[in-house]
């Protein structure tokens, strides 16, 4: 099997060595050979662990520095994007019970456009984002009372694995999302998907949220009836 250079290729070695592979200098040297182009924080989930043996056992053997020599990774050069938790609109009117909503009528075919909102966040089906939980299976499972709920109150209840932080570098940018790894780099999930590496360096504060990283209805245009249609009613 040939290996993709960049992280895949580290990837698959982690798969299919397992950690064994990094006791040595010389193992960790020859996995530095792996890396035939310039690499960039992994984007995809499934890259997360290798990228995390930076502020982990590699730390020993300063394998940080050469990615810095190689041109591979500089802390220093790390481009960050702010990503906040947007406002409640002013002037917000409360949705009604969840019971109330669950009485009203939906409609599957203007359902299917109204959950379209979801895909910049959830996964379902082929489409969509995996940022918050993978609701593919979701509607089938639960009752209407329940996905009503989750579209009215978020943060009734959050999913494990799904609590959201808020982090602020020392000149102020604030980023939200879900924390992958918490050291040297740090690395959080954003709204849509995207995947920033902070150097601890740069971290003034990190606090969990307690709240919802879904937005409420009111940020997603819904009322009532938008709500009911989005749900199995």
């Amino acid at each position: 099997m040939s290996l993709v250079p960049g992280l895949p290729a580290l990837r698959h070695v982690l798969h299919a060595g397992g950690d064994a592979i990094y006791q040595t200098r010389l193992k960790k040297q020859k996995m530095l050979g792996l890396f035939g182009q310039k690499i960039k924080p992994p984007e995809r989930p499934d890259h997360v662990r290798a990228w995390d043996k930076l502020d982990d056992d590699w730390k020993t053997f300063e394998v940080d520095k050469i990615l810095k020599a190689r041109g591979l990774y500089d802390a220093n050069q790390v481009k960050l994007t702010a990503s906040d938790f947007p406002a409640e609109p002013a002037g917000t009117k409360a949705l009604s019970s969840v019971e109330t909503i669950a009485k009203l009528k939906g409609d599957p075919k203007l359902g299917a456009a109204a959950i379209a909102v979801c895909y910049s966040c959830h996964r379902i089906g082929d489409q969509g984002i995996e940022y918050g939980p993978n609701l593919t299976t979701y509607g089938r499972q639960q009752s209407a009372e329940t996905i009503i709920q989750a579209l009215v109150q978020p943060s009734a209840t959050i999913s494990h694995g799904y609590e959201g932080s808020r982090l602020v570098t020392k000149d102020g940018l604030v980023i939200t999302g879900i924390v992958l790894t918490q050291g040297d780099p740090t690395m959080i999930k954003g709204v849509g998907g995207a995947i920033q590496t902070i150097p601890a360096d740069r971290i003034k504060s990190v606090e969990k949220l307690e709240k919802s990283l879904m937005y409420t209805p009111a940020m997603l245009g819904l009322t009532d009836q938008g709500v009911a249609t989005s749900s199995p009613t």
